[in-house]
């Protein structure tokens, strides 16, 4: 199974309940008919990590998924377009570094590699 990001999601809240569009993760792992719960609800629907904590009041007895969890950021699901960005920038930063240091040297500091 795959590692779930959970940002600053505490620890203990490492079972999970799927539907189409989220996940609920609880700390606990079978849910008891009457019982009011605290979850963290992580929807789908976007390409960043956000959630909500939420109270549920159980009617019903389920047994949960133990997901694997992590708080490394390389886990996110928007990883690669934080690289992307990040990789964007940097060249962008060294093409303007190269132009503004071309007023010194000709071609710049980069050689008039970019």
């Amino acid at each position: 199974m795959d590692t779930l990001y959970t940002g600053n999601i505490p620890e203990e809240y490492k079972f999970a309940r799927f539907s189409d569009n989220s996940i609920d993760l609880f700390n606990e792992q079978n849910l008891e008919n009457g019982e009011v719960y605290l979850y963290y609800r992580i929807p789908l629907y976007d390409n960043c990590f956000v959630y909500n904590l939420e109270v549920l009041n159980n009617t019903e007895y389920s047994t949960l998924t133990e997901v694997k969890t992590t708080n490394n950021v390389c886990y996110r699901r928007d990883f690669n377009n934080i690289c992307t960005i990040i990789l964007t920038f940097v060249i962008f930063g060294l093409f303007l570094f190269n132009i503004v240091t071309s007023i010194v040297r000709k071609g710049g500091v980069l050689g008039g590699l970019l």
